[in-house]
């Protein structure tokens, strides 16, 4: 058997055990390793959110993880990061599905795990906690999707010149459809207002 035969047994294989290379990706930053996931990870599952078919499998992966009792404090934690980041530099969808989902993200605030005297779960709880307060400030979201959409170019640089292809080089333009939402939202409630005070405004010049 050629080498070539062998890595397409090798993949078919990973793909019956962890699904497709990006549930391999999700897997691999969310393992129980002691080291953490990379940027490049992180990056390319947050570039996949930008496809609507892949956004579902990395949002329903993220959700699994935290119901799931099974896991070890390590790998819900390294899933508090995958999410972190994924708000940082993936779709606009993950930051009002994150929102949606809040309730669970709350709950790991309360997160207990001791192993030999020592309680780890105080890394989960600190970090839900630290997502929770981040979701619920739209400044510093817009602020950070921000510093995420100036650097983007740089990474898919960095990829090309590595020559690994990346994420598929997804479009940025959810970092600015986040905004124009908020602004679109604003733009309308303004409007509503004016129409209020004017409105008040003629029925009191009939009523004089």
């Amino acid at each position: 058997m050629d080498l070539s035969s062998i890595k397409k047994l090798t993949d078919s294989v990973s793909t019956l055990y962890y699904g497709s290379d990006l549930e391999r990706k999700i897997a691999e930053a969310t393992s129980t390793k002691a080291w953490g996931a990379s940027g490049t990870q992180l990056q390319e599952i947050a570039e996949a959110t930008h496809d609507y078919g892949q956004f579902q499998v990395v949002m329903k992966a993220i959700w699994a993880r935290f119901s799931n009792p099974s896991l070890t404090w390590r790998q819900i934690y390294k899933t508090l990061i995958l999410l972190e980041a994924l708000v940082r530099l993936g779709s606009s969808r993950v930051v009002e599905e994150a929102r949606q989902h809040l309730y669970e993200i709350k709950r790991l605030m309360d997160y207990r795990c001791v192993e030999e005297g020592q309680d780890h779960g105080i890394n989960v709880r600190e970090k839900a906690r630290v997502l929770v307060d981040f979701l619920n400030d739209d400044d510093k979201i817009r602020e950070e999707r921000e510093k995420a959409r100036k650097n983007a170019g740089k990474f898919r640089s960095y990829v090309s010149n590595e020559g690994s292809g990346g994420g598929g080089g997804g479009s940025y333009d959810s970092y600015d459809s986040y905004d124009r939402s908020r602004n679109d939202d604003r733009s309308r409630y303004d409007d509503r207002s004016r129409n209020e005070d004017r409105s008040r405004y003629d029925d009191r010049s009939r009523n004089e």
